[in-house]
């Protein structure tokens, strides 16, 4: 390690400033490819990040996990190195190993003010999604406290959401109870084929309560969408949720039993109202 990339490390500012008058690479790389410009961004040194950007930094270089100083900077929370470093040029976007963005790592740790400064940025693609096919917004949800609940709200009032990206968001929503962000995705689009496709409602983890299922019902029929994709979303609703939770009853054999008679009926004259009917009959 050369002694620009250890006064770095340590934080060394009046020395860094000496080094730099010098004829000094300033992107010299160690073994583990950190640059001094990593090391400043993950340890908050704002003047030292300055410093080195000013004296020809490059802010896009990568480390052996393809870090870049700015995901450093905002996963340890550093606002004012994250707004420097997009001032010269980072890429908003890039990726590490692990699919992670800046992004996703400030909406992981729940800093607000970074996830905000990155909305800003009509360059930032706020639905990359990781290796494990997560966003930035569904790592705010695992948490879904008051923190990350603003993140949420935020994430979901910028005209680049998409919902079928972040299907998920919906599942953790009901959990939450939350009937705002259940409101806002079908507003925003999500599909109902989305919805039945990804089996949304076979996750066997926590009780959707009746109300939340009538609001679910209610923005239902208010997509347009085909009567096909309306049926089989309730089917889900019906078997998937409620008979896990020993629900199992005469009005819920009644109901799934309308549901499957209304199945041929389908096939051959579209009501677009019929599924409705008996998914209100059965909720109410």
């Amino acid at each position: 390690m050369n002694n620009l990339l250890y006064c770095a490390k340590k934080g060394y500012i009046n020395t860094i400033r000496s080094l730099l008058k010098e004829n000094i690479n300033v992107n010299e790389q160690d073994e583990f490819m950190t640059t001094a410009l990593m090391f400043a961004s993950e340890n908050g040194d704002i003047e030292i990040v300055q410093d080195l950007l000013k004296s020809g930094a490059n802010p896009n270089l990568t480390d052996n996990t393809k870090n870049t100083a700015l995901i450093y900077a905002c996963q340890n929370g550093y606002c004012n190195i994250v707004r420097e470093l997009i001032n010269y040029g980072a890429d908003i976007n890039h990726q590490n190993y692990d699919g992670l963005t800046g992004f996703i790592c400030a909406c992981s740790n729940g800093y607000i003010e970074i996830v905000n400064e990155l909305l800003k940025c009509q360059e930032t693609n706020i639905n990359l999604q990781d290796k494990h096919k997560k966003t930035g917004m569904i790592y705010a949800c695992i948490n879904y406290s008051k923190k990350y609940k603003t993140i949420i709200y935020n994430i979901l009032d910028d005209k680049r959401f998409e919902p079928k990206k972040n299907y998920m968001t919906l599942l953790f929503a009901i959990d939450n109870e939350d009937t705002y962000v259940v409101k806002k995705l079908f507003e925003c689009g999500l599909k109902l084929n989305t919805i039945t496709e990804n089996k949304i409602f076979n996750v066997n983890t926590n009780y959707i309560s009746i109300n939340m299922l009538k609001l679910i019902c209610h923005y239902v029929d208010k997509v347009p969408s085909d009567i096909v994709e309306k049926y089989n979303l309730y089917k889900f609703i019906i078997i998937n949720k409620l008979k896990v939770k020993n629900m199992y009853n005469i009005k819920y054999e009644k109901a799934y039993n309308e549901l499957l008679n209304e199945k041929k009926i389908i096939d051959s004259e579209p009501r677009i109202n019929d599924c409705s009917q008996i998914i209100q009959k059965f909720l109410y």
